[in-house]
C-alpha cells in the first residue's frame, strides 16, 4: 500500500467488488406538500461515466450524469428524450427556490442532515467530498481512457479506483484535492478498460435493439471480468426466436472480438432504471 504525503490515497492489488457510484440530487417540492423544501436521492447504481444515461427508445436517445462500473442501455417506448428540457423552477410554480452561498453546506447536505439526524458538519464530512471525488474520477476517465476501469463509493469516507492492468503512473495525482479524511484506493487488476468495452457492448447492443423479434433490451457492462451483458424481452419468445437472436448476436459482435457476450431472455417488463 503507498500512500501520498498529507492524503490517504492507497494503491494496493485487486480485489472483486461490485462497481458502484453514488450521487446526491436535490430536488425542489412544493411546501404545500407537507414534506421539506427539498428531497433528496441517493443513487446507487451501476451505470457508468459522467455524462452517461440509461438509453431508451422513444423518438431517441439520451445520455446520463451517473459514474461506476456498469454502462446500462436500455431500449423500449418508457423514457422521454433530451428534447424534453425541464424548466427552471421559480417561486410562481408554487416551489421553495432555496439559495446557499458557495462555500456553505449545499442544500442536498442540509437534507440529509436533518434525514438522518446528523450535524450539519458531519453531513458535509460525509457526503461533500463526493463532487470532487466524481470529478477526480471523469478526469481519470478522459485522460486515460484505456486503463480506467470502474469507482466505487464504498463508505462515508472510502472510496476505490480500479484499472485495467496496473495503476498508471500518475493516477494518484488526479486525487490530491479529495479531502485528507478520505480513503481513496486505487487498485490494478479489473480485466477491461471501461471506455473500449462501452464502445464495443454499444455498438453490440444498437444491433440487437434494430432486430424487428426484439421488444426491449437491456445492455451493460462488467469491467471486472470483460463481460458485455445483454437481457432482451423478444415480441414472440420461443426456443426458436431465441436461438436465432443468439445466433445473430455471434454474427453482430465486432470482427475479431474475442469479448465473451452473456444474453439473457425475460418475459417480464425491463421498464427504466
Amino acid at each position: 500500500m503507498k500512500r501520498l504525503p498529507g492524503r490517504t490515497i492507497k494503491i494496493s492489488s485487486w480485489g472483486v467488488a461490485q462497481g458502484k457510484s453514488s450521487r446526491l440530487y436535490a430536488l425542489r417540492v412544493p411546501e404545500s406538500a407537507g414534506a421539506a423544501s427539498f428531497l433528496t436521492i441517493w443513487a446507487s447504481v451501476k451505470v457508468a461515466s459522467e455524462g452517461r444515461k440509461p438509453m431508451a427508445k422513444q423518438r431517441g436517445l439520451r445520455g446520463c450524469a451517473l459514474a461506476g462500473v456498469v454502462v446500462l442501455l436500455i431500449a423500449g417506448s418508457v423514457a422521454p428524450t433530451a428534447a424534453d428540457p425541464e424548466p427552471e423552477p421559480t417561486p410562481s410554480d408554487g416551489l421553495v427556490v432555496q439559495e446557499y452561498k458557495e462555500g456553505e453546506p449545499g442544500p442536498s447536505t442540509v437534507a440529509l442532515a436533518q434525514q438522518k439526524g446528523i450535524p450539519i458538519e458531519e453531513a458535509v464530512k460525509r457526503y461533500e467530498w463526493q463532487t470532487p471525488f466524481s470529478q477526480a474520477v471523469s478526469a481519470v476517465e478522459e485522460a486515460m481512457p484505456d486503463a480506467y476501469a470502474s469507482s466505487e463509493i464504498t463508505g462515508h469516507f472510502t472510496a476505490s479506483v480500479k484499472f485495467a492492468g496496473d495503476v498508471p503512473a500518475g493516477a494518484a495525482e488526479y486525487f490530491k484535492a479529495i479531502p485528507e479524511h478520505v480513503d481513496v484506493e486505487l487498485i490494478g487488476g479489473a480485466a477491461r478498460a471501461l471506455v473500449p468495452l462501452r464502445a464495443e457492448m454499444e455498438a453490440l447492443f444498437h444491433k440487437v435493439n434494430k432486430d424487428p423479434g426484439v421488444e426491449q433490451a437491456l445492455g451493460w457492462v462488467d469491467t471486472d471480468i470483460g463481460v458485455i451483458r445483454i437481457k432482451v424481452k423478444l415480441r414472440v419468445s420461443t426456443k426458436s426466436a431465441q436461438s436465432d437472436l443468439r445466433a445473430k448476436v455471434a454474427a453482430y459482435k465486432a470482427d475479431g472480438s474475442r469479448t465473451p457476450v452473456d444474453l439473457t431472455f425475460t418475459d417480464k417488463s425491463l421498464g427504466r432504471t
